[in-house]
C-alpha cells in the first residue's frame, strides 16, 4: 500500500484493496472447507499444500496445507458473499481493522516452488542478507536474499508470506545463484557452493 493510499478513509482504502491478496486466518483442519467455501462465493483463492512425510495406510502420501490455519484469496471490495461468512473462518490477517495486501510475486514465488516438482519443505524463519537471483533451472527468475553459504553443490532458496512468517524451503543448485548488487551490477556465479536463499519482499510503505 502506497502512501497515498494510507491517507484514505477506511472505506476508500478497502475499495483499494480490491484484486490485492490477503490472507484469510481458520481453523486447523478447515483449510479445504474454507478455500472450497471461497471458491463457491466467487472469489479467488489460493491453498498452497505438499505431501505429507507420513503415509497412509496404502502407501501413499496425503496432502496437506503448507501453511496450516491460512487461506489467501483475493480481496473483493463488492462481494457477494462476505469472506467472514465461511465455515471456519476466524479473521481476515490485518492492522487497525484492515486487512494487509500480500505482494503478488510473494503468492507466485509459493507458487512456483510447489509447480516446479522440486523437493521443498515448510521453513519458519530467516535472516536479511544479499540479494541473489536464480539463473537456471525452473525457478529461473525468482530472486532472494542469501542467508547462509555452505559446502557441496546443494542450494536452499526460501519463498514466503513475510507478513505471516511463513516460508517454503526448495533445494537448488547452487550454481544457479547470482548474486545482485545495490548498482545492478552481477556477478559470476557462485562457484557452485550451497547457499541458503531468503526470499524477501518488502510491503511499500
Amino acid at each position: 500500500m502506497n502512501l497515498q493510499e494510507l491517507k484514505l478513509n477506511p472505506k476508500e482504502r478497502l475499495c483499494a484493496l480490491d484484486g490485492a491478496w490477503i490472507a484469510v486466518y481458520v481453523k486447523t483442519g478447515w483449510e479445504q472447507s474454507v478455500a472450497k467455501q471461497l471458491s463457491a462465493f466467487g472469489y479467488e483463492r489460493y491453498l498452497p499444500v505438499r505431501l505429507s512425510p507420513n503415509r497412509l495406510a496404502r502407501g501413499q502420501h496425503k496432502e496437506v496445507p503448507l501453511f496450516p490455519g491460512y487461506v489467501f484469496c483475493r480481496y473483493q471490495a463488492m462481494p457477494t458473499f462476505r469472506i467472514m461468512r465461511a465455515y471456519g473462518v476466524l479473521q481476515l490477517v490485518g492492522h487497525t481493522g484492515l486487512p494487509i495486501p500480500i505482494p503478488d510475486t510473494e503468492i507466485e514465488s509459493i507458487q512456483r516452488v510447489l509447480d516446479s516438482g522440486l523437493y521443498s519443505e515448510p521453513w519458519k524463519f530467516l535472516t536479511a542478507g544479499q540479494r541473489v537471483r536464480v539463473e537456471g533451472g525452473p525457478l529461473r527468475g525468482v530472486e532472494g536474499t542469501l542467508i547462509s553459504i555452505k559446502s557441496g553443490s546443494g542450494s536452499r532458496l526460501i519463498v514466503g508470506i513475510n507478513m505471516l512468517e511463513r516460508f517454503v524451503a526448495v533445494d537448488i543448485a547452487g550454481s544457479e545463484i547470482v548474486p545482485l548488487f545495490p548498482s545492478g551490477q552481477r556477478s559470476s556465479s557462485l562457484n557452485g557452493r550451497g547457499n541458503h536463499v531468503g526470499f524477501l519482499n518488502p510491503y511499500s510503505s
